[in-house]
């Protein structure tokens, strides 16, 4: 008798795994302090630029929604201004680069082995 197959992991699964090996010392051990500091701004410019995206297309289709909504009162013209949706994108990686500045800096300094004994 085979054994039954597991599902896939789930997003949360998979981004909790990563995390704690990352921070945990199962890839910083091997990594230079200037790559933890990489992954680590990496990691949260595409947790920005995710975040950033769900809440775009949220708030374009509540807006296309109010619109429809909208047409008994004459309201029929729906536009996406893609010039100021791409610089709120951009303002969101760099928000997210300047929030990954300081906890990088500490886990690069971090002394991974003495960590993981204390642990």
């Amino acid at each position: 008798m085979s054994e039954p197959t597991r599902p896939p992991p789930s997003w949360r699964e998979w981004f909790e795994r990563w995390r704690s090996a990352l921070f945990d010392g199962g890839l910083a051990v091997g990594l230079t302090r200037r790559q933890l500091r990489s992954a680590i701004r990496w990691e949260s410019v595409l947790i920005a630029l995710l975040c950033t995206s769900l809440g775009a297309v949220l708030a374009v289709a509540g807006a296309w929604g109010i619109v429809k909504g909208l047409e008994s009162e004459g309201i029929t013209s729906f536009t996406v201004p893609a010039t100021e949706m791409l610089v709120i994108v951009g303002l969101a990686a760099a928000a997210g680069v300047l929030a990954a500045l300081g906890p990088a800096r500490r886990a690069a300094r971090l002394d991974v082995l003495a960590a993981l004994a204390a642990s």
